[in-house]
């Protein structure tokens, strides 16, 4: 079985966020946090969440 990586996982995220996929990219963000939470990722899902938050209450909390 492979090995995802923190990068991986922010790079998924990134990926997701570009397309507008917020729940999945702030899911692969919190992935990344979770085996690196000093890195980058931290960050992005904050901002993806502020954007959601911002844009569409009512598709960040279903």
């Amino acid at each position: 079985m492979e090995s995802t990586s923190d990068k991986e996982w922010y790079e998924r995220g990134n990926e997701y966020r570009s397309q507008q996929d917020w729940q999945h990219a702030i899911e692969c963000y919190m992935r990344a946090e979770q085996l690196n939470p000093d890195g980058p990722a931290k960050f992005a899902r904050q901002m993806t969440e502020e954007i959601v938050a911002f844009y569409c209450r009512d598709y960040y909390n279903p």
